[in-house]
């Protein structure tokens, strides 16, 4: 098969050696290396499958490309996407010039991106703190796929873990993996003997009071995207040390993090393919 890669960040670039290394024809576009086309015509040019970054568009509405100087807006692709040009795209949140399958809707991709989250977050966690794990409490708010994988993994290396979430399944799953609870809304009480809050909630949980509560060596880690969990400006005036770590498995495991895209997409051209 003829793959034409176009933008994302280091995670595309090893995606485009893996799938050469597969035997597949690749050409790529905006990945800033020597490897790539020198128009966006010559890296389309006799595709049959077109994969598009994760995050599919960056903050300004056009291609996200971060590797790449200027910017690419997706009507520039449409000359060059036939009916028979399969093209992938990662959360895609708007309307596309051309029909695009969203392989981050895939749960084999959000269980392995949520674990690579996970490991780069307890890399983090490592790294930053001034105590070992084995000494630390930790408190992570929100108990989804990456709330419970670095649940897991936090108390498999000794550490002793709170985990909040709303939903009465949810805590249930927390106890069973032997992990402490606490209901979201109490957030504030149960990160008072923290030494680090890790947030996994895509929405401002972390207010003025919990910063309050935190003990003044703790640190907060922010995994959640947009519009995250805390306010930097807030925390910084509180003397809270805070950090964001978006886009985890690009930068943590970017190898590892292209193999689950490679996987995901070959699974969904193989179901094509048998429906078809």
């Amino acid at each position: 098969m003829r793959y034409s890669i176009i933008g994302g960040d280091l995670r595309f670039a090893r995606l485009r050696d893996i799938l050469t290394a597969d035997g597949h024809s690749v050409r790529s576009f905006a990945l800033g290396a020597e490897k790539d086309e020198k128009t966006l015509a010559d890296a389309l040019g006799g595709a049959d499958c077109v994969i598009l970054p994760l995050p599919m568009l960056g903050k300004n509405g056009t291609l996200n490309a971060p590797l790449y100087e200027k910017s690419i807006a997706l009507e520039e692709l449409k000359p060059y996407i036939s009916d028979k040009i399969l093209v992938f795209g990662g959360s895609v949140m708007t309307e596309t010039p051309f029909p695009v399958t969203d392989y981050f809707r895939r749960e084999e991709l959000t269980v392995k991106n949520a674990a690579l989250t996970a490991e780069g977050a307890v890399r983090i966690l490592m790294s930053e703190m001034e105590i070992a794990l084995t000494d630390s409490k930790i408190v992570i708010a929100g108990a989804g796929r990456i709330g419970k994988l670095l649940a897991v993994k936090l108390r498999a290396l000794g550490a002793e873990v709170t985990v909040t979430a709303r939903k009465e399944g949810d805590l249930a799953l927390i106890r069973e993996l032997g992990c402490d609870w606490c209901r979201t809304e109490n957030l504030r009480l149960c990160a008072r003997e923290a030494d680090a809050l890790v947030n996994t909630v895509p929405a401002r949980i972390i207010d003025a009071s919990v910063l309050r509560s935190m003990k003044k060596e703790a640190i907060l880690l922010d995994l959640a995207s947009s519009p995250f969990g805390h306010d930097p400006d807030e925390a910084a005036a509180l003397g809270v040390r805070s950090m964001f770590a978006p886009g985890l498995p690009g930068r943590a495991a970017p190898r590892s993090a292209a193999m689950a895209i490679r996987d995901t997409i070959y699974n969904i051209v193989n179901e094509r393919e048998c429906s078809g």
